[in-house]
């Protein structure tokens, strides 16, 4: 049986507006198909890390069955998303996400790369609300 660190346990509304949040700030639009994908793929990998271990035989495949699609299209449509996206992006914006170390050497993350940083920002997060609510 998984150990569950209750640090990074918050409610669903909460989990939604901060994955809502960092796509918004990584100007991934609602209105493309990727992005509900992106948002769902966060949200299961927060929950259980090992959809990010098994991204193409459990993550793709569970995002298609929600949406009534295949994974293919799911996969796709992630990568549209972040590709369309990562044209639009400033570099101190990509900087300050992705902790680039050359901003010479700015490369698209892939699906996976995309979802685990922001997985990573949401869990980061979350422990600096606890380390301030415990200052106070």
């Amino acid at each position: 049986m998984k150990e569950i660190n209750m640090n990074n346990i918050i409610n669903y509304n909460e989990l939604q507006s901060k994955i809502i949040d960092y796509l918004e700030e990584l100007s991934i639009r609602p209105s493309v198909k990727g992005y509900r994908y992106l948002l769902r793929a966060i949200e299961l990998v927060y929950l259980d890390n090992d959809y990010l271990n098994n991204i193409t035989k459990k993550l793709y495949p569970t995002i298609a069955e929600d949406f009534n699609t295949n994974a293919q299209c799911v996969d796709r449509a992630m990568r549209h998303a972040i590709s369309t996206a990562w044209q639009r992006l400033d570099n101190d914006v990509i900087y300050d996400v992705f902790h680039y170390e050359n901003l010479q050497v700015i490369k698209k993350p892939s699906n996976s790369e995309f979802i685990a940083v922001g997985v990573e920002t949401i869990r980061r997060s979350r422990t600096n609300h606890f380390e301030l609510n415990s200052l106070i």
